[in-house]
């Protein structure tokens, strides 16, 4: 039995308890435009970098073409090529330089080669890059200017 005192104004009753209700937060319209943009962004470098693994089998055979158009005398083949397009590296394996003449030994064989350009040349139209390699195994032929 439910007793009602005439001071307290609750009611006890006997079914399932009510909870309070938090009023749902709005996002604001900013919010919401930075998060799509960050998500946005984001798709976009993922994107891009796994396009420029695609551009293995296309950038390696043009490169060596290239370099051998412009060589007399020589020959280069060249084992792999990457051009990563979020940093704007160039990576080449295995770069041999050969004299037609003599062939055997190579002249130079580069292991790896690195090229990059920076980011703020392109930005200020100051175009500049850095190049690296390690160091290559060049041949000792006899008559040759080591002698």
């Amino acid at each position: 039995m439910i007793e009602e005192h005439p001071t307290d104004s609750r009611q006890i009753s006997a079914g399932p308890a009510e909870t309070p209700t938090r009023p749902r937060r709005q996002h604001s319209l900013a919010a919401r435009f930075g998060l799509g943009m960050a998500i946005g962004i984001g798709v976009i470098v993922i994107a891009v970098f796994i396009a420029s693994f695609f551009l293995d089998g296309i950038l390696r055979p043009r490169i060596e073409a290239q370099m051998n158009s412009k060589l007399k005398g020589y020959h280069v083949t060249l084992g792999h090529a990457h051009l990563q397009l979020l940093t704007l590296r160039l990576t080449l394996r295995r770069l041999v330089v050969v004299q037609n003449a003599h062939p055997r030994p190579p002249v130079a064989d580069f292991p790896l080669m690195r090229f990059r350009i920076r980011w703020k040349g392109t930005v200020f139209a100051a175009i500049g890059g850095e190049c690296g390699h390690v160091e290559p195994e060049n041949s000792h032929r006899p008559g040759s200017i080591h002698d």
